[in-house]
C-alpha cells in the first residue's frame, strides 16, 4: 500500500511539472497572438508541424495570409516634435519580414503608404522615416503638440500589425518566410505574378480601442 502511494504521488508531480512547463512554454510562445487566414494559431506548432510534414502535404500553407499582432511592448515619447513608438518586442522571433542575403530579391524596408489625418494633420506619408532591418523605433516628425497628445493618449492600447503571405520554412533558423529569398528548408511554388506584390508585407499601427488604423507601412523589395 505505501508503495502504491509513493507511486500514485510521483505521477502526481510529474503530470503537475509538465502542465507547469508546457503553461510557461504556451505564453511564451502566444504572447505574439497569429491568425492564418482569420483562424488563431500557435505558431511555434505550426513551424513544428511543417518540419516534419511530408512531401504532398508539406505545400498546405503555402500562399495562405498570415497576421501576427503585439501590443505588450510599445512605448509612446514624445521629444523635439517627433513622436517615438519604440519596441521591445519580437515579431522576428518566428517570422522572417526582411531578407538576409544582400544580392537577392526581397524585403529590405518598409516605407509609410498611408496616415490617418485624425492623428497627424496633413502630413505626408512620404515625409515618415523608413523602418529597416528591425521594428524597433518607428518616428514621426514635425508633429504638432496638438497631434502628438492624441498619439501619446494611446499608450498601452496600441498594436502593431505585420501582414503577409507564407512563401515557405527557412532552412537557417526555421522561421515561417513572408518572402522568396534565401535558402528553404520547405519552399512554396513561386506564383506567376509579379513576386513583389505576390509576397507583399504591410504592417499597420492600430487604435485598440477603436479598431482603427493609424498609419500603414508597405515593404519595399529591391535586390
Amino acid at each position: 500500500m505505501k508503495r502504491l502511494f509513493i507511486i500514485f504521488f510521483v505521477v502526481i508531480d510529474l503530470l503537475l511539472i509538465h502542465k507547469t512547463s508546457f503553461c510557461k512554454e504556451e505564453v511564451s510562445f502566444a504572447s505574439e497572438p497569429c491568425y492564418i487566414d482569420n483562424n488563431y494559431v500557435l505558431l511555434y506548432k505550426i513551424i513544428n508541424w511543417w518540419n516534419d510534414a511530408l512531401p504532398g502535404e508539406d505545400a498546405g500553407l503555402c500562399g495562405s495570409t498570415i497576421r501576427c499582432e503585439s501590443n505588450n511592448h510599445i512605448r509612446i515619447e514624445y521629444k523635439n516634435q517627433t513622436i517615438s513608438l519604440l519596441y521591445s518586442g519580437y515579431f522576428d522571433d518566428l517570422l522572417s519580414i526582411f531578407k538576409e542575403c544582400k544580392e537577392c530579391f526581397g524585403p529590405s524596408y518598409f516605407e509609410c503608404t498611408w496616415l490617418n489625418n485624425r492623428y497627424f494633420d496633413k502630413m505626408d506619408a512620404s515625409s515618415v522615416p523608413l523602418i529597416s532591418k528591425k521594428i524597433k523605433i518607428i518616428q514621426f516628425n514635425n508633429m504638432s503638440k496638438k497631434h502628438a497628445e492624441l498619439i501619446l493618449n494611446l499608450q498601452g492600447n496600441i498594436k502593431f500589425e505585420i501582414e503577409g503571405k507564407i512563401c515557405g520554412l527557412l532552412l537557417k533558423d526555421g522561421k515561417v518566410a513572408l518572402h522568396h529569398s534565401g535558402a528553404f528548408l520547405k519552399r512554396c511554388p513561386l506564383s506567376r505574378q509579379n513576386k513583389a506584390n505576390d509576397s507583399s508585407i504591410r504592417l499597420s499601427i492600430v487604435n485598440l480601442t477603436t479598431g482603427e488604423p493609424i498609419a500603414r507601412y508597405s515593404a519595399v523589395f529591391i535586390n
